[in-house]
């Protein structure tokens, strides 16, 4: 019955299916919501404008670039007019990828250099990527300038080990090995939770090895075969071991190393991979409490296979189901440590949300950080700062809680409502500390970002500064004015809290009567019980004339 609802149900259905990469499913809902010319309903243009910008991720995952590139051209055009300029400088970002990705580098490049001037939250992204096309392009030299960049500008980047690897392969591909190690071995060192060590040890190792230095060789592919069995270059590590070996008169010592390896790597047997499978199918049937049994004894059994990093995460996840959440930390916290599933970062999210629920908040914190340090993506990023941010405020660590709600406001809004939530969070800690302009200041940059339900508690809470200051004339009319127009579809929970506010304002201005009429509205007509109960107790403290 009503539009707007309709028409927001259809573009976060779509947006969920995106999520799940049903890009099939969601294209025509984007594409349809695009379509709609419905002047005479409030809110359609904005839920066309972020349609358009779904719709150009969906084409872009689909690798149909060329339809993705106009989809956001498109978006950022209607941002640029509307001023919204954080909006716009992403969609910016993701037109320099349609055109990287398509190989138009040239192009990719203008736009890239578009974020690089204007973006702060993505710029160290952008350097990279234009460090990126400059090697494509075979300009060496400003492709070094552009990583370096990268790696001095934003240190704590999740791109910075990259560039330290591009750099190290500029080297390596012209032949300058010692560079190269050189190089190599800063990010190994420095970066040593990095996915990119493996690979930094392979070509370490054949640097050493092209540079007759055998046993740096061997002890980089003994690295890699020892420490990241798992990975894509453990194959190539063994057969490099096996020549660095021979070439040095030690053949022998190859059939230990490869023994060890197919210890570690007992997949490769048809026994051993049923046996796991058989397990992981409990886990996927969703019979927990058997998937432990079987998951715990392929673990005992085969304590050395790689398979064992995923069992136990499979192992967390159904005490989780099961409810036992001390057990099921005890194995998440295992992944972590061990950092060798290829999913630790969920690992971490799980511990720090059940820590949080349980109001460890000490224990959460430490949970946030390691998802922050093994964060898979800005998403990672975001959700390790607001969990951060939660847990510091809840006790009461304000000057901790600043700092994080201000890295949350100053990157990209990954996570819908983070930056609204910053804003919010740092306007409370102004008004405890009774530094009532910051607080509004706070409270109004969230009402900027949207009039949503965080936007109607941002107002509220001015409307409460304004009480506290005595300003009951400013504070009512104001309730009177942004709730009944901006904020009437807020929750029944902070419209009540507005209007018990509301009455306690004209007590203030010894308008009783009016102050009583719109408690017993409260109580007649909230659906809150804690809302009905507050009034309740205001209207008995008012005298009876």
């Amino acid at each position: 019955e009503n539009p707007e609802v309709k028409y927001s149900a259809s573009f976060w259905k779509a947006e969920a299916l995106s999520a799940e990469k049903k890009y099939s499913e969601a294209i025509p809902m984007y594409q349809q919501l695009i379509g709609f010319a419905d002047n005479t309903t409030k809110g359609l243009g904005e839920i066309q404008a972020k349609s358009r910008y779904g719709l150009a991720y969906a084409y872009y995952n689909t690798k149909e670039y060329d339809k993705a590139n106009a989809q956001f051209k498109a978006f950022a055009d209607r941002m640029k007019s509307q001023g919204d300029n954080q909006a716009y400088q992403d969609a910016v970002i993701r037109l320099g990828d349609t055109y990287f990705a398509s190989k138009n580098y040239p192009e990719a490049a203008k736009y890239y250099d578009i974020a690089i001037a204007g973006n702060k939250a993505d710029k160290d992204y952008a350097t990279y990527q234009k460090g990126v096309i400059l090697v494509f392009q075979g300009n060496e030299s400003a492709a070094k300038a552009s990583f370096q960049k990268v790696q001095n500008n934003f240190p704590d980047s999740r791109y910075a080990d990259d560039a330290i690897f591009q750099e190290a392969l500029l080297e390596f591909n012209a032949s300058r090995y010692a560079a190269a190690i050189t190089s190599f071995t800063q990010l190994i060192n420095n970066k040593p939770k990095s996915f990119l060590v493996p690979q930094s040890l392979m070509k370490r190792a054949l640097a050493f090895a092209n540079t007759g230095n055998h046993e740096g060789a061997i002890n980089d592919y003994k690295n890699i075969v020892k420490n990241y069995s798992t990975s894509k270059v453990a194959p190539d590590a063994l057969e490099g071991l096996q020549q660095e070996l021979n070439d040095a008169g030690r053949p022998e010592d190859f059939g230990q190393v490869l023994g060890d390896y197919q210890k570690s790597n007992p997949e490769n047997t048809s026994t051993t991979g049923l046996e796991y499978s058989t397990a992981t199918s409990l886990y996927f049937s969703e019979k927990y409490d058997k998937a432990i049994q079987a998951l715990s004894e392929y673990i005992r059994k085969y304590p050395t296979s790689t398979d064992n990093y995923e069992a136990k995460y499979f192992m967390a996840e159904s005490y989780n189901k099961l409810g036992d959440r001390f057990s099921a930390v005890r194995y998440y916290n295992q992944v972590i440590q061990e950092n060798k599933y290829k999913a630790s970062n969920r690992a971490a999210q799980k511990v720090a949300d059940i820590e949080f629920s349980g109001k460890n908040y000490k224990n959460a914190i430490t949970a946030y950080r390691s998802l922050l340090s093994l964060a898979a993506d800005k998403r990672d990023q975001q959700t390790a700062l607001i969990g951060l941010m939660e847990s510091y405020f809840a006790i009461n660590k304000n000057d901790s809680t600043l700092i994080v709600c201000q890295q949350i406001i100053s990157s990209g809004d990954v996570i819908a409502g983070a930056k609204s939530k910053a804003n919010v969070y740092t306007g409370k800690i102004y008004q405890a500390q009774k530094d009532y302009g910051k607080a509004t200041e706070a409270y109004n940059a969230a009402i900027a970002i949207a009039k949503d339900e965080l936007g109607a508690e941002a107002q509220y809470l001015i409307c409460q500064i304004l009480y506290i200051q005595k300003k009951f004339k400013e504070s009512s009319d104001l309730i009177l004015a942004k709730f009944r127009t901006d904020f009437e579809g807020a929750s029944d929970k902070i419209i009540g809290k507005a209007y018990l506010l509301l009455s306690d304002d004209f007590i203030g201005l010894e308008n009783t009567v009016q102050a009583k009429a719109i408690l017993n509205s409260l109580i007649e007509n909230s659906l809150e019980k804690e809302i009905v109960a507050e009034a309740k107790v205001k209207l008995s403290l008012i005298p009876k004339k």
